[in-house]
């Protein structure tokens, strides 16, 4: 038994006419439309770029990397095989590093390091090496993967483990996981009496 009446049954040619128009019907036709590609594609991108900002005629910031990409809709950028060095205002040395991957964003002062990664602070006198590594600019706080492993080494010390954070505020750092190091301290001859 047949739903269509005999005259309306479908034959051979019109299966395929009726396939063609119903696929017609199911296209999008908004040629105007590019949000899904502003996400997908790079709005510029630089090759072995070398960028630098001045404040009040100082250089603050350099960055070197084999390829910076910005986004359409994101204030965002993106660096592979990065390397960076930063300044104070009175022209001292900050910090320098390097990782394979960062996403800077400035506006928001939230940087995200990955795989990689050596950060050297001239200012508070120690290294980190580190796979992952996220810092907030505003509350000054730096934080590792929670299982990521994080080294650490000051003039004396030598620390590794995981759940590596740090304030900027305060000064302080810590893991949360296994901690394993070393500190060397210098012996005295002399004998106070």
């Amino acid at each position: 038994m047949s739903f269509f009446p005999k005259r309306f049954r479908l034959t051979r040619g019109f299966v395929p006419l009726f396939v063609f128009i119903l696929s017609l019907s199911s296209c999008s036709l908004n040629y105007g439309d590019d949000s899904e590609n502003d996400t997908k594609y790079p709005e510029f991108a630089f090759y072995d770029a070398k960028l630098i900002r001045f404040e009040k005629a100082r250089k603050t910031v350099e960055l070197s990397a084999e390829r910076i990409e910005k986004y359409r809709g994101s204030n965002a950028s993106f660096a592979k095989n990065a390397s960076f060095s930063t300044w104070n205002s009175d022209g001292s040395a900050q910090n320098e590093g390097k990782c394979t991957l960062l996403k800077a964003d400035s506006d928001e002062k939230k940087y995200i390091m990955l795989d990689g990664i050596m950060l050297k602070s001239e200012s508070h006198n120690f290294t980190i090496e580190a796979s992952s590594l996220f810092y907030d600019g505003k509350t000054e706080q730096m934080v590792s993967g929670e299982n990521e492993l994080v080294i650490l080494k000051r003039n004396d010390l030598l620390m590794e483990g995981r759940g590596f954070s740090a304030s900027g505020i305060d000064k302080s750092f810590r893991f949360s996981g296994l901690v394993d190091g070393s500190i060397t301290t210098e012996e005295s001859n002399e004998i106070s009496e």
